[in-house]
């Protein structure tokens, strides 16, 4: 399975800065040796398991045509300290009005 790695070391060597704090992916190795000798703190890493990919313009036109919620973090949110078990019911709950309902959807549709 690819694995994408969010965190908050900036020295990591080939990772890229997304926003304040937040560097994605880098050397595998750098990341792991900061993990064992204690450099890097656990709650300081994101493992995200998986692959997403568009073509070229897909996710822009995905995005026009409302496919997608897109959400303003609350403020002082920080993604290295959320409930990864309430985070989507939670934000899409902020989002109010028919959305709402949304949040109490089961994560399985089967289990509807």
């Amino acid at each position: 399975f690819p694995v994408t790695i969010l965190h908050k070391n900036e020295g990591v060597k080939d990772s890229e800065h997304i926003c304040e704090l937040i560097h994605l992916g880098g050397d595998y190795d750098a990341l792991k040796e900061g993990i064992m000798s204690g450099s890097f703190e656990v709650n300081e890493l994101r493992f995200f398991i998986g692959y997403s990919g568009w073509g070229p313009g897909q996710l822009k036109e995905e995005l026009k045509q409302g496919a997608w919620l897109v959400v303003t973090p609350p403020e002082h949110f920080n993604i290295f300290e959320v409930d990864d078990e309430h985070l989507w019911k939670k934000l899409v709950n902020d989002l109010g009005g028919a959305y709402a309902a949304m949040a109490d959807y089961p994560i399985n549709p089967s289990d509807n």
